[in-house]
């Protein structure tokens, strides 16, 4: 119990020397002095020398959005095609017969174009979000480092004249 308490008052005194630009150099060890000192050494200098991450969604995560949602609108174009069909059925005249229901005469047409129905519209929800989440995604992607440029201009002199030549 007492070493975690040392360590807990080491990093919140060490964040707080960070915070405040007071740090002192002491001991290189990597695990917390004993209590009562603050010391930081290479610690502070290999945080301060790593280069800030540029943020942005990986790339990824766009092309696996992109996917879902394209196979959610499938799934949704796929299942809207069957409930027609289920539906076509359902409003034709074969479940129509005197003294019965629609129902009754065709219970499994009316079951199956609900279902059908159900899974049409949860694949086109599912569509939406998905996409909305690849287009945010590549809207955010990290555009990764800037390709390097270089710029050079030479010139030369000689018993003829002058040239200067220059690529960028």
């Amino acid at each position: 119990m007492r070493r975690t308490g040392a360590r807990r008052r080491w990093v919140s005194s060490s964040l707080l020397a960070i915070v405040l630009g007071t740090v002192s150099q002491g001991a290189q060890g990597a695990s917390p002095p004993s209590e009562g000192t603050l010391t930081t050494g290479n610690q502070l200098k290999s945080l301060q020398d790593q280069p800030a991450r540029a943020g942005g969604s990986p790339e990824w995560l766009t092309w696996s959005l992109a996917g879902l949602g394209t196979a959610s609108v499938i799934t949704a174009v796929t299942a809207w095609q069957i409930r027609e069909t289920y539906a076509a059925r359902w409003n034709s005249a074969e479940c129509i017969r005197s003294g019965q229901t629609r129902i009754q005469v065709c219970p499994y047409d009316f079951s199956g174009g609900q279902d059908a129905g159900t899974v049409a519209w949860v694949s086109g929800v599912t569509a939406l979000v998905t996409i909305g989440g690849a287009v945010t995604s590549w809207i955010l992607q990290d555009p990764g480092p800037a390709a390097p440029t270089s710029v050079g201009l030479v010139c030369g002199v000689s018993g003829l004249g002058a040239a200067c030549s220059g690529s960028f």
